[in-house]
């Protein structure tokens, strides 16, 4: 497997690289619920899993470790993907490769390795492949639960993400926090995994409902995009058309 390496200075650049990023792409990036995950980070060692829809899902979680969270987070990726993109094991990304079993394994006792350390995150998408937005996700591979099992135990924060082109030229990323979830070393795996995909479905569910409605009032603005082609045209008319 591909372990990390993680380089202090590459993590600066790549963080001035992935904010530019989205603000060029982004009207903005809201956010809610990190109040969740705040407070557990000084007990237990912290697992982020969410759903996975797109190419951006791969980007978002390093800027909201390093700028909305603050947290020492690490990310898996599949070994094809990380051979094809090695500069990610440089802001913590390591490799899995489903394909065989104990490859697997061995990115399972990795990843539980660094978690056990303290003061760790780690950032997963238990599917275990990109698919398509829904709120009826496909059952959860073990992975995650076997992670916080031989770390000694983790916290598993649910994450929605959802991209919406609203009112302005370029798309809003909708980021929710859910609740934490405690996993214990002899928990049933098979009942925790059901437990985990029924708040990630719930939360989703409660994001797609709260966006359906135009209620967004518990978010904040984490990053503002550029300005895009609507809000010129609106300061146009503003100055030239306007006027009495």
């Amino acid at each position: 497997m591909i372990v990390a390496k993680k380089t202090p200075l590459f993590e600066t650049v790549f963080d001035v690289y992935t904010r530019r990023l989205l603000r060029r792409h982004f009207h903005a990036v809201h956010v809610r619920g990190e109040e969740n995950i705040l407070p557990d980070c000084t007990r237990l060692p912290v697992i982020l899993y969410g759903n996975h829809n797109c190419w951006w899902d791969a980007i978002l979680p390093y800027y909201l470790s390093r700028d909305v969270l603050r947290l020492d987070a690490y990310a898996m990726m599949d070994e094809r993907q990380l051979r094809r993109y090695r500069f990610f094991r440089r802001i913590g990304v390591f490799s899995v490769n489903r394909d065989s079993p104990r490859q697997a394994l061995e990115a399972v006792r990795y990843a539980a390795s660094l978690l056990a350390k303290g003061g760790k995150a780690l950032w997963m998408y238990p599917q275990g492949e990109m698919t398509p937005y829904t709120t009826s996700l496909a059952p959860f591979e073990s992975g995650i639960v076997r992670i916080a099992q031989l770390a000694g135990g983790a916290m598993a924060h649910p994450f929605a993400v959802r991209y919406e082109f609203r009112r302005e030229q370029r798309p809003e990323a909708f980021v929710s926090f859910g609740p934490g979830l405690a996993i214990g070393e002899s928990d049933d795996v098979k009942a925790v995994l059901a437990r985990l995909r029924c708040a990630l479905q719930n939360l989703m569910q409660d994001q797609a409902e709260a966006l359906a409605a135009d209620e967004t009032k518990d978010y904040h603005v984490a990053l503002h995009g550029r300005n895009s082609v609507n809000s010129r045209f609106d300061a146009f008319a503003r100055i030239f058309v306007q006027r009495p």
